[in-house]
């Protein structure tokens, strides 16, 4: 950086330098677990348990071995790149890959003790969780409208 006063003052050069740093450390850190077998990081090491658990083993003859685990790898990559280019959150996404077995399973039980499924709008506490989850969802299509609503106002020039 050429002037390295503005250290540490947010100027985009600095965030982006850290940024583009932090990114590139996961690159590699797989690289070596795919390579070799060996964890770059804690998250890799967690990815390392949950290969062997699985009964995948990282190292020379992954590659050879587990062709459709690697292509998955590079494919979800591309596919995460894409939500993050494109703008989507990529956080609702994990939560749901996460969260969705067991909120299936929980569905599944519930509709075994009672197959109306009215059940979750006229059950007091289930209903009112839909109610906020469905005003959540409308607060935040609001907002955002009219918030671009207000970007074309804000970027006219007074004269």
């Amino acid at each position: 950086m050429r002037h390295p006063e503005k250290f540490g003052t947010g100027v985009p050069e600095g965030i982006i330098a850290s940024e583009a740093s932090n990114s590139a450390n996961v690159a590699g850190s797989l690289v070596t677990i795919m390579a070799f077998g060996i964890p770059g990081d804690a998250v890799t090491a967690v990815m390392l348990g949950a290969m062997i658990i699985h009964g995948i083993q990282p190292g020379p003859v992954f590659m050879v071995q587990e062709p459709r685990v690697v292509y998955a790898l590079l494919l979800f990559g591309v596919f995460g790149y894409a939500l993050v280019k494109f703008g989507f959150p990529v956080a609702p996404l994990i939560l749901g890959v996460i969260l969705g077995d067991q909120i299936e399973v929980n569905l599944v039980r519930a509709l075994m003790t009672d197959a109306d499924p009215w059940l979750f709008f006229v059950r007091p506490i289930s209903g009112a969780m839909l109610a906020l989850s469905v005003a959540s969802v409308l607060l935040a299509l609001w907002q955002h409208r009219r918030q671009y609503r207000r970007a074309p106002a804000e970027a006219e020039p007074d004269f």
